[in-house]
């Protein structure tokens, strides 16, 4: 596998799939579905993959990705105005790959390019990869400056980046199956600490995760995927027990399969893989679902993903 390879792998698509043996123990929570309490609207992107060239040359088509608001409770979406993101810098997947819409910056009102994890906490940041430099290159790009500067430049495989208040924590592995953990200061790349590993799978978390909360933990699914199958998806809290977002069987009454997640303060809004729903969810209230109106169709190949936080209306 490539250096981009692995890189692809734990940013570009989040995998479902069992992480941590450990969280075998949630308990099962109920689920609601009543209507948000909410009145605002969800920035959302809708994911069409039929624009995927079937047979074409790895990473030299895409999909086709369009900017929108979600009316919450309503569940009416609206394409979205001035979604323009060209011109801002991005990982490209292959050469010559167009920006598109990936996620919303609420405190700077303006679209990006990349997923809403690479957004830093407060919003005047994004981190993107550039594949096609050796070393690969890990850059910041400031909201306010305008400013790209690279903060760190490697030639062993990099499985992941993520923010850590204003510092990035960048996970390598070598040939060796070493690993090395490094938190650089996301403004001057200045090293502020490392961990090290002789083996590579007890420093870097796998990438079969959904996402992180606000605290930065992980977002995970465990059991089956068939219909039928016992699964739960919660978040591993560091203690024995986690904290159970749902728990179910695949194909009951609440559908809920999620796809996303985009994160809220204490709020975790998901899109769902039928294009049916959007769920939004909280430690206080727990699990609500909202029926998608104007959503396109719930066939697999278009996805309506929430990719910000909701703005009061």
């Amino acid at each position: 596998m490539t250096r981009f390879a692995r890189w692809r792998r734990v940013v570009a698509a989040p995998v479902l799939g069992v992480f941590l043996a450990g969280l075998a123990s949630c308990a099962p929570t109920g689920a609601r579905s009543q209507p948000s309490t909410q009145q605002c609207r969800l920035p959302v992107i809708t994911i069409d993959s039929s624009t995927v060239v079937p047979g074409a040359a790895k990473f030299s088509s895409d999909v086709s990705i369009t900017a929108g608001w979600v009316s919450i409770p309503q569940g009416r979406l609206a394409p979205a105005t001035n979604s323009e993101v060209q011109g801002l810098p991005f990982g490209r997947a292959y050469p010559g790959q167009a920006a598109q819409p990936r996620s919303y910056d609420s405190q700077y009102h303006r679209w990006l390019p990349v997923d809403q994890n690479q957004v830093s906490p407060d919003g005047a940041a994004y981190f993107y990869v550039a594949a096609y430099t050796s070393p690969l290159q890990v850059h910041v790009y400031s909201l306010p400056a305008a400013r790209d500067v690279v903060v760190w430049s490697d030639l062993r495989n990099l499985e992941q980046v993520s923010w850590k208040g204003g510092a990035l924590v960048i996970g390598l592995t070598d040939a060796d199956g070493s690993a090395e953990s490094v938190t650089v200061d996301a403004k001057t790349g200045a090293v502020e600490g490392t961990t090290f590993s002789a083996n590579a799978s007890q420093a870097i978390p796998p990438p079969a995760v959904y996402g992180f909360d606000a605290q930065g933990r992980a977002i995970v699914r465990l059991g089956g995927f068939e219909t039928g199958e016992a699964y739960s998806i919660a978040i591993e809290t560091g203690s024995p027990s986690s904290l159970t977002i749902y728990s179910g069987t695949v194909g009951d009454a609440m559908d809920f399969q999620p796809f996303g997640p985009a994160i809220d303060g204490p709020i975790i809004w998901f899109g769902n893989n039928d294009n049916r729903y959007l769920f939004e969810w909280s430690a206080a209230s727990g699990l609500r679902r909202i029926q998608l109106e104007d959503a396109g169709p719930v066939d697999g190949v278009v996805n309506t993903r929430p990719v910000g936080a909701c703005e009061p209306i």
